[in-house]
């Protein structure tokens, strides 16, 4: 985490299922907002000098994570958490039974300006935000939540764009640990680049529902490779009809993307590039060895 000015501490998010903990990751510092207004039943929150990244107690993943430093002023979750945390459903119903939260007295980061824009009050119903304004001109109603952010920053919602949330057996406690933890700082998007697509797939749909915390998924399935692929979730491909019969059964699967790993044949490569363009499906990923980057810039990469 980057040196923050403010010095505001840390917090300790622990995510608990079936009375077991089960991670502790850093979070923003407003535990009022997660667990009073979001009512997160399996979070608690507790303050913490710096923010260690643990699971069971081992610390997780890198030294660089477990830096000690505290978070920066302009993380704060209070936006990006209220847009993907509401389920999908509120869209339906009538304009009086949605919830509608007020945050007032908030400084926004304006990201296309590098400005801050202080004292905003930022609307949103059901699971959209309304509107973002002035705070002189706060919406005035009886049924809405009106919860102070004096002193706390919004930022939009990030984007992770190379994650691999399910490769093989290599991330076992994914689901109780990547997709909180990505929320928890303020990632609300993924390009996942190399998963079992049916997994990816079922967590999506609970995170869509409201049953699952975690951020919207942009996932290509498993990873194209070539005879003998290196990784977990991955592809053999020999030949070029290999390569375009995988294109083919990804895209009726519902992958997002094609994912090319490197030790792809060469005419496998551009029989991969030609079915991906009459798929109307992007490929992305890796240049292949057997190819150069320009070539592949050129076949639509």
């Amino acid at each position: 985490m980057p040196a923050g000015r403010s010095g505001l501490s840390a917090y300790q998010v622990s995510v608990r299922g079936g009375g077991e903990q089960r991670a502790t990751v850093s979070g923003p510092p407003n535990p009022h907002v997660f667990q009073k207004y979001l009512k997160i039943k399996h979070l608690s929150l507790k303050s913490a000098r710096a923010g260690v990244w643990r699971f069971r107690g081992n610390p997780l993943q890198s030294r660089l994570m477990t830096s000690g430093k505290r978070l920066s002023p302009v993380f704060v979750a209070v936006l990006v958490v209220f847009t993907i945390y509401f389920p999908s459903t509120l869209q339906a119903q009538d304009d009086s039974s949605i919830r509608v939260i007020v945050l007032t007295n908030l400084t926004v980061v304006d990201v296309r300006s590098g400005e801050l824009r202080p004292q905003q009050t930022l609307v949103i119903r059901g699971n959209r935000i309304a509107s973002v304004g002035s705070s002189k001109a706060a919406e005035d109603s009886s049924k809405s939540r009106i919860i102070d952010c004096r002193g706390l920053y919004a930022i939009p919602g990030l984007w992770d764009m190379h994650v691999h949330l399910v490769f093989g057996d290599w991330f076992p406690s994914g689901k109780n640990i990547s997709l909180p933890l990505l929320v928890a700082n303020g990632v609300t998007s993924v390009r996942d680049m190399g998963s079992e697509l049916e997994v990816i797939q079922k967590w999506r749909g609970e995170i869509e529902s409201g049953k699952l915390v975690g951020p919207r998924i942009y996932s290509s399935g498993p990873m194209l490779d070539g005879p003998k692929p290196r990784f977990p979730s991955s592809v053999a491909i020999t030949t070029a009809d290999d390569g375009r019969r995988a294109v083919d059964e990804l895209k009726q699967r519902g992958a997002d993307f094609i994912k090319l790993q490197s030790l792809i044949p060469r005419e496998a490569v551009f029989a991969i590039a030609d079915e991906a363009r009459k798929q109307g499906i992007a490929f992305e990923g890796h240049v292949p060895d057997a190819v150069r980057a320009s070539e592949m810039s050129d076949a639509g990469m």
